[in-house]
């Protein structure tokens, strides 16, 4: 998963991409832990934002507000 990450934002860094959505990746249908999820994808984009200056804005999209919540707090606690 933290591969995924990294390929998609150096491919929007690559190409000046002012932004990039991503969507809770696995943690519906496939039933990965919305926590740990959440936790690799924040830790991944605050790693290349820290390295790199694009892309500028990154925006996860959640299946529901509960999912919302879970990547909320692990942005606000720097819990990556």
């Amino acid at each position: 998963m933290a591969s995924c990450y990294q390929q998609c934002l150096g491919i929007a860094g690559k190409h000046e991409n002012s932004s990039i959505a991503f969507p809770a990746i696995s943690t519906s249908a496939y039933g990965f832990p919305v926590r740990r999820a959440a936790m690799i994808a924040v830790g991944q984009v605050l790693d290349r934002l820290n390295k790199h200056e694009y892309p500028l804005r990154v925006v996860f999209c959640c299946f529901d507000a509960i999912d919302a919540a879970v990547y909320n707090d692990v942005i606000k606690s720097g819990d990556d």
